[in-house]
């Protein structure tokens, strides 16, 4: 792969990691910042489809013809239901290449030199929200602004969760194993997480720990946080697991719903009994 190649999908990378801060309307000249990111997306997104036509036009791989079937169902979905086409476009286009851009990068050999770059990014992003933590809930810099660089402290998972991921592929590229920039990095997302108390978040991350306990390679570690997600998703959904933790996320000051996820997931699987291929449209925020 180029170096020109290894630029663009870094700077791709960076661009689709928009900080959440930029996506608060509380912050000043967010909106026309946020602007600017979308129009960059569009651009990227744009030159990673053609890229990959060229590339692969002929043999697609399984995982993006699955991608691209996915968001073309919800895409009729919202058509169907009548539902906005631009709030569809943007996460439907931004997952599409991303599919698209993970192979691009593992097959012509240039993922490692990327995400070394994009890790380094989102230490920068990391370093950035802590100071803004700092100066919001200790000085009187909440007066200016009350959000953090990475948004409201539900909405640091958006960067953690990337960061984890990036930095344990980096390390089992370089060295078979998980190394000690993923295990700062964790400490760091978690200590973070801890202080702001977003439960649900620090437990979503330990699973990225694993790995470490035994020595599982990248594969078996991908098809283990594959399962362990499906299961415990089916023990909160399906089984209501969560009513026999009544009393420990009483004293962690939780509901018991564990923030309405519960209560959506049951409205969800509700919808999708009776409206399994074409969805329902939502008339109060009339999107498919």
């Amino acid at each position: 792969m180029s170096k020109r190649e290894i630029y663009f999908f870094i700077f791709s990378l960076i661009i689709f990691l928009e900080p959440q801060i930029f996506k608060e309307d509380t912050v000043f000249f967010a909106n026309e910042v946020d602007s600017i990111y979308k129009i960059l997306k569009l651009f990227c997104v744009a030159i990673i489809g053609i890229k990959y036509l060229k590339y692969y036009m002929k043999t697609p791989s399984k995982f993006v013809i699955f991608t691209c079937t996915l968001q073309f169902i919800t895409f009729l979905s919202t058509i169907i239901n009548k539902g906005d086409i631009t709030r569809f476009f943007g996460p439907a286009s931004t997952t599409v290449a991303m599919a698209m851009a993970s192979e691009i990068l593992i097959k012509k050999e240039g993922l490692l030199d990327v995400l070394k770059k994009v890790n380094i990014y989102l230490r920068i992003c990391f370093v950035l929200n802590v100071i803004s933590i700092i100066l919001i809930d200790f000085t009187s810099f909440k007066d200016l602004c009350n959000v953090y660089f990475l948004g409201i402290d539900n909405r640091f998972i958006f960067t953690f969760l990337p960061w984890i991921l990036f930095e344990g592929i980096t390390s089992y590229i370089e060295h078979g194993k998980l190394d000690k920039n993923y295990y700062l990095c964790f400490i760091g997302c978690e200590l973070t997480l801890f202080y702001k108390f977003s439960l649900s978040a620090m437990l979503a991350l330990i699973l990225f720990i694993i790995p470490s306990i035994k020595n599982i390679n990248l594969a078996k570690f991908k098809n283990i946080a594959f399962i362990s997600m499906i299961a415990a998703n089916m023990a909160l959904v399906v089984s209501n697991v969560s009513k026999y933790f009544r009393g420990i996320l009483t004293v962690l000051g939780k509901d018991i719903t564990l923030g309405g996820r519960t209560y959506l997931w049951n409205g969800a699987v509700q919808e999708i009994k009776n409206n399994l291929l074409i969805g329902k449209r939502n008339e109060k925020c009339n999107c498919g």
